[in-house]
């Protein structure tokens, strides 16, 4: 099981209005290639396939006439190794409602906000639901994702077997191309190989970062265990009570500050 890794990357090349055109029609051919989106009073249109899906790559085509035309490949490196579709290889199991609950109450970062699903969201298709499985902060160029994979699956129908009654939690950190760069301190000319390969390298610490921007320092454990704690001391009765009633109010408010 690979716990920190890169989890997908994209590559975008420029292409013509018609080169795009011609990809589409070939994907049609294939059944692979569906519209996602139709400005009809810019002319932009954009396209998704999934024609490579289980080899880890999938393709966003991009026509716009007054813009950049071209094609996006966004690939799953690690299903793109395992040559099959690996929905799971990147992952945290178990405790993933207590995690996210501490997450509800953590620290928003610095020129970050919490974002959540909407009730009109076509991307899930239950917003509250969605929202309870997940915990998102995000800025004009990254974010930090918090959520419970096995239920992403299980909508998809996508879910093992093996998994149905295990909690999975993904932590994932989404950068733009120009706030990669500056985490990792790109220097002038690097190639994208050498780019995806310090990121590899700069992954647990790039994750490390986020969460102690949100949950500041120290150990974290479930109420219910810290409740079995202040019992299990030798202390006076009067101080355990003090201690648990300061654990309760601890535990009911809305943030961690």
């Amino acid at each position: 099981m690979v716990e920190i890794g890169i989890h997908t990357f994209s590559l975008f090349h420029k292409l013509s209005y018609s080169d795009v055109q011609n990809l589409i029609e070939l994907l049609q051919e294939q059944g692979h290639c569906r519209k996602i989106k139709d400005d009809v009073s810019s002319g932009n249109r954009s396209y998704f396939s999934d024609y490579f899906s289980q080899s880890g790559v999938l393709i966003y085509l991009y026509q716009h006439l007054n813009g950049r035309s071209g094609i996006s490949l966004r690939v799953t490196p690690c299903t793109a190794l395992e040559g099959k579709y690996a929905a799971t290889s990147l992952y945290q199991p178990d405790l993933v409602a207590e995690y996210l609950r501490i997450f509800r109450k953590a620290r928003v970062i610095r020129h970050y906000k919490v974002v959540t699903y909407q009730k009109n969201a076509k991307s899930v298709k239950n917003a509250k639901e969605a929202n309870q499985h997940s915990y998102r902060q995000q800025s004009r160029r990254a974010s930090f994702t918090a959520y419970d994979k096995r239920y992403v699956l299980q909508q998809l129908e996508r879910c093992p077997s093996d998994l149905t009654d295990k909690g999975i939690l993904r932590i994932e950190a989404e950068l733009q191309r120009e706030a990669l760069l500056k985490r990792i301190k790109a220097k002038k000319g690097w190639s994208n190989e050498k780019i995806l390969k310090e990121i590899a390298k700069m992954s647990s610490r790039i994750l490390a970062k986020y969460l102690c921007q949100i949950l500041g320092a120290g150990d974290y454990i479930r109420y219910q265990d810290a409740v079995a704690l202040i019992e299990s001391t030798k202390m006076k009765k009067k101080m355990r009570e003090r201690m648990l009633y300061l654990l309760r109010k601890t535990s009911d408010s809305n943030t961690l500050d």
